[in-house]
């Protein structure tokens, strides 16, 4: 039989009690944290319009929040806005370092031509 541990007060549990002894709260699963899809949507939505750090932001929340939802920590019913706010905070990081590259190009390319003339 695997021993198990109270974890308010750490007493072991003896047999399949309700509740600890010493301390008394009940062995009930605790309630996982409310989902944050709605936000993390608008986060990776703002991203687009105003300023790539959303998207960064976006992305690590929406990370974390997958892990906790696949730990049972949090409301599993925001698994998909959730991975929905990461792809799009991805697809966004992405396409704001190719703007910056092709930014980059373009003003090298001009500055060579200039130089050159």
């Amino acid at each position: 039989m695997r021993e198990t541990w109270c974890l308010e007060c750490g007493n072991r549990l003896r047999g399949a009690s309700a509740g600890c002894l010493s301390c008394g709260p009940s062995l009930a699963a605790p309630v996982p944290a409310p989902h944050r899809g709605t936000l993390l949507l608008t986060l990776a939505a703002l991203s687009y319009v105003i300023c790539c750090g959303f998207g960064a932001a976006a992305w690590w929340m929406a990370r974390h929040d997958l892990i906790e939802i696949d730990a049972g920590r949090m409301d599993p019913s925001g698994s998909a806005q959730t991975r929905a706010a990461l792809v799009l905070a991805v697809a966004n990081m992405i396409l704001h370092v190719l703007v910056g590259l092709a930014i980059l190009i373009v003003t090298s390319a001009l500055l060579i031509r200039e130089y050159y003339r």
